[in-house]
């Protein structure tokens, strides 16, 4: 099994908190589910941290937002050091400047996954060996079991994935057309997300 010093998790919020801030979103027992599910998955994985990635909301003045107890409790039994971080904060820059291999999952697919400061784009833009798994992967937030398949990376229009074995991939590269509109579009020195 592969070993990582670092999982990222991205955008996986505490419930109550995240619904009262998107505008629009209703409470849907698919979040708990999902990340009942995600949790459960974290048992095919081997890292020694976890980096909690989650995006601020203008509605409640940028301030963190806390993450499930299922995530924690299960950190916790398995003495697992995580962070809970924002974009505003400087610590995931730690993460960032490695050039080692980082797990990375969470929610939603084609976008915080892809394009956050510590999604895939900007990992592996960074000089960082990037790996994921469908097992990780959040492709719908408010889906009943909304995670990624094997079809999800295939289709993936800005990377390359390459299987490695049953549940986990490799970014390859980026895709020459999504290469040549980021280099033009300068999003090398753009933040993603607030």
């Amino acid at each position: 099994m592969k070993k990582f010093e670092w999982l990222v998790l991205i955008d996986l919020w505490k419930e109550e908190s995240a619904l009262e801030l998107i505008e629009g979103h209703l409470k849907y027992p698919a979040y708990k589910d999902n990340y009942q599910l995600l949790v459960r998955n974290l048992e095919f994985f081997d890292f020694k941290k976890v980096l909690f990635f989650n995006a601020t909301f203008e509605k409640n003045n940028f301030q963190k937002v806390d993450i499930e107890s299922c995530f924690k409790d299960y950190l916790n039994k398995n003495n697992i050091e995580y962070h809970i971080v924002t974009p505003h904060e400087t610590f995931h820059h730690d993460i960032i400047n490695s050039k080692s291999s980082v797990l990375i999952g969470g929610q939603e697919w084609n976008a915080c996954l892809h394009a956050r400061e510590v999604g895939f784009i900007d990992m592996f833009h960074k000089g960082n060996d990037v790996w994921t798994s469908p097992l990780l992967c959040i492709k719908k937030e408010l889906h009943q079991n909304g995670f990624t398949n094997t079809e999800d990376f295939e289709k993936d229009k800005r990377i390359l994935w390459e299987r490695k074995d049953n549940y986990l991939l490799q970014i390859k590269s980026l895709s020459l057309d999504f290469y040549k509109f980021w280099k033009e579009n300068n999003f090398t020195e753009k933040k993603f997300g607030t």
